[in-house]
C-alpha cells in the first residue's frame, strides 16, 4: 500500500457575522495579509471570499 503523504491543506472556509474582525484576526494576529476578495451576489443572499497567504505558496 502507498504511504499517504500530507503536502498542506487546500483551503478553508468559515461563516463568521463580522468580516471585518475576521480580517483583523487574520491579518494582524496571525500576519496572514489578505490577497484577494469575491464577491457573490445571488437573488437572495450575498456572500463574501477573503483569501490570506498562507507564507507557504498557497492562499
Amino acid at each position: 500500500m502507498t504511504e499517504f503523504r500530507r503536502t498542506g491543506i487546500h483551503h478553508v472556509a468559515y461563516a463568521c457575522r463580522d468580516i471585518e474582525a475576521t480580517r483583523h484576526f487574520y491579518e494582524d494576529l496571525m500576519g496572514m495579509p489578505l490577497v484577494h476578495t469575491e464577491v457573490k451576489r445571488e437573488e437572495d443572499s450575498y456572500f463574501r471570499h477573503l483569501f490570506f497567504d498562507t507564507g507557504d505558496g498557497s492562499c
